[in-house]
């Protein structure tokens, strides 16, 4: 299975309800992916991301997980921004152009989020990458992720 690491509170706001103010729908990377379907989000171990999101005082610490797979989500489209920018409103992804997590430069769409009602521990990688882990396969298929 395909995981992306992402650091925290960034993987933590995937998690979060659609219709959560702060939710994350839009992952941004400065790189472009072919890859569509199933993906890991993996939160990273790294802090230093913490400092740039303003709202970090709104997140109680005890839902920040490290090192570990926290959501399965399916990633949708993966457009640069400057496409973005020309979506209409009015159409499907229309709501990527206005959402708070969009600023590419290549935006990652995620769809159907789903957080693990239990973090799973495993190591990360850089770039897009893949879960071969048995305990950690296993794990996901308890909750219901397959390919």
């Amino acid at each position: 299975m395909k995981a992306i690491t992402i650091c925290q509170p960034y993987a933590y706001l995937i998690t979060l309800p659609a219709g959560h103010p702060h939710a994350k729908r839009v992952e941004n990377r400065t790189w472009e992916t072919r890859h569509r379907g199933l993906i890991l989000i993996h939160a990273g171990k790294s802090r230093e991301w913490e400092k740039t999101w303003p709202h970090m005082d709104e997140i109680d610490p005890r839902d920040l997980h490290y090192g570990a797979i926290v959501a399965a989500a399916t990633l949708i489209a993966c457009p640069h921004v400057s496409q973005v920018r020309a979506f209409d409103p009015a159409k499907p992804l229309g709501w990527v152009r206005d959402h708070l997590h969009t600023e590419g430069p290549f935006c990652w769409v995620l769809y159907e989020v789903r957080p693990l009602a239990v973090p799973i521990p495993c190591p990360g990688a850089q770039g897009l990458w893949t879960v071969t882990q048995t305990a950690v396969l296993q794990r996901l298929a308890a909750e219901g992720i397959t390919h």
